[in-house]
């Protein structure tokens, strides 16, 4: 137990050293006081906004003039639809009149050929 304590505290001791140093560096090396950084990356984050905004007006112009083109050929879609149905309409229409003309046709003629017997007669 003693040495699994020791260990965390060199542990500890090696993330601390490592810290303040690594602290001193960036102090030694920073390329600009703390208070330009600051202002350079407001700077960025203020562009990255104006970005995202721009972005977001594109992508809802597209989805806008997507969706106008849409609605537009779901219409011509629908009007097609309905014309090519009520041409069929009109051909089934006409052709069942035809079938009707015809067994009325066939019924008068058969009726026309008919031959009564007489009610010994064999029709042989």
């Amino acid at each position: 137990m003693v040495r699994r304590t020791r260990s965390f505290i060199t542990l500890f001791r090696g993330i601390l050293l490592g810290w303040i140093a690594g602290a001193a560096v960036a102090l030694v090396y920073a390329p600009r006081r703390g208070e330009e950084t600051r202002a350079v990356i407001r700077e960025k984050g203020m562009e990255l906004k104006d970005q995202a905004v721009e972005k977001v007006e594109e992508t809802r112009t597209k989805a806008e003039e997507l969706a106008r083109v849409s609605a537009e050929r779901m219409n011509e879609l629908k009007y097609q639809g309905q014309t090519t149905l009520n041409e069929q309409k009109v051909t089934l229409q006409s052709a069942l009149e035809g079938v009707k003309e015809g067994v009325k046709t066939y019924k008068e003629e058969s009726e026309g050929d008919k031959v009564v017997l007489s009610p010994g007669e064999t029709g042989l």
